[in-house]
């Protein structure tokens, strides 16, 4: 178990870059592109961003089922109470939170992984390499901290191959 500095630590670390990764992706502008894939990759990314930059948050977890569990049914209460959830409920209930952004953020990296592979035939990043192994063995049973490192890693890398498409694209109109 990790202490809360090193917790604290690795969060500013972790946040500093997934700002540094949303900021490339607001510069990116992607709306003048009239490439569908490359539209379709972009909002999966901010989706993906989105999510590691709220699992960061949520990072000190146990990942107990019980606890899961347990937060899981918190949250179903909360949107059948008082039909609203924010910030302080997903710290509230971070046993599953973290696993809920987490997941949607490899879901998401994994669909624009595809959506590029299918375009042209880019070799598979390492990251992404990673994100499958996770996804196939069941993410359960990662750390939370390691798969938010795969995932950012992995958000970077097809960050960079759609910041080059684009940077392309212009160079040809």
């Amino acid at each position: 178990m990790t202490s809360e500095t090193d917790n604290f630590s690795w969060l500013i670390k972790a946040r500093t870059s997934n700002q540094e990764a949303l900021l490339r992706l607001y510069r990116l502008n992607i709306t003048d592109n009239s490439n569908p894939v490359s539209q379709q990759t972009y909002t999966l990314l901010v989706g993906a961003g989105f999510s590691l930059w709220r699992a960061a948050f949520l990072s000190d977890v146990t990942r107990e089922t019980h606890k899961i569990a347990e937060d899981a049914r918190k949250l179903i209460k909360r949107l059948i109470q008082d039909n609203s959830v924010g910030y302080p409920q997903d710290r509230e209930t971070r046993e599953w939170m973290a696993g809920y952004y987490i997941n949607n953020a490899i879901w998401r990296l994994l669909i624009a992984w595809k959506f590029i592979k299918e375009e042209a035939n880019e070799p598979t990043p390492q990251a992404l390499v990673s994100l499958k192994d996770f996804d196939e063995r069941g993410a359960e049973n990662e750390s939370p901290v390691d798969l938010w490192n795969s995932s950012h890693e992995a958000l970077c890398a097809i960050l960079h191959i759609l910041e080059s498409r684009t940077q392309q694209t212009k160079a040809l109109e």
